[in-house]
């Protein structure tokens, strides 16, 4: 039985001696055949080609972010919510000509830090509400002399807590409130309160009457 072991055990380390150099050959051929293909390098490519480009200037406005519309007396009036240089845009309607932008977004007396609406009677009367300056201010229009003219501003009352709205009255403005008192505030012509109107239907006042403010809206 011992003989028969032995010869057994020689004859197993004989075929695991040769199956592992025949492993080895073929991991090293397969390795050089690799490392011939990552070789291979190039003085320039084949191919080359290049990109230019050219400016063309646009007789147009450029718009990130369009937001509301209106259109009177043959000019439309575009509003950019968030504007690189200018929150609104007026164009020719029907055609689309650009005749001025206007309302220069910044922190300076005539600039608009926040333009958030408007309302556009006519060429000579566009109203805008300035939410983080709290103003109102009425513009002018002129599409022959292609240039818009700030006529009129209108501080809102402190006591109002940051309209974020309006809308013109036979009195003056109206604008939304948000902290649950009432629905809205009516405001003259002069921006101070002059009363307010619609109260909140809620059968339990409980918690922030903010919130519910928002809520019932």
């Amino acid at each position: 039985m011992g003989i028969w072991s032995n010869k057994y055990s020689i004859m197993n380390r004989k075929k695991f001696l040769f199956c592992s150099m025949a492993f080895t050959c073929l991991l090293l051929s397969a390795c050089g055949n690799r490392e011939g293909k990552l070789a291979v390098s190039y003085g320039r490519f084949p191919a080359e080609s290049s990109l230019s480009a050219e400016t063309i200037p646009l007789d147009t406005a450029l718009l990130r972010y369009p937001y509301r519309i209106a259109v009177r007396g043959g000019v439309a009036v575009v509003m950019d919510l968030h504007p690189a240089d200018h929150f609104f845009h007026a164009f020719t309607c029907p055609g689309g000509n650009h005749i001025v932008s206007f309302g220069r977004r910044g922190e300076g007396p005539e600039e608009l830090l926040l333009g958030i609406t408007f309302h556009f009677v006519s060429p000579d009367s566009l109203w805008i509400l300035d939410a983080n300056r709290q103003q109102i201010t009425r513009w002018r229009i002129s599409a022959a002399e292609r240039k818009a003219e700030r006529m009129e501003e209108i501080a809102i009352d402190p006591l109002i807590v940051r309209a974020m709205d309006f809308c013109l009255t036979g009195d003056g403005f109206a604008v939304p409130d948000y902290t649950g008192d009432c629905r809205f505030h009516l405001l003259d012509r002069q921006g101070k309160r002059i009363g307010s109107r619609g109260k909140i239907p809620a059968q339990k006042r409980r918690g922030s009457k903010a919130a519910l403010a928002q809520i019932k809206r």
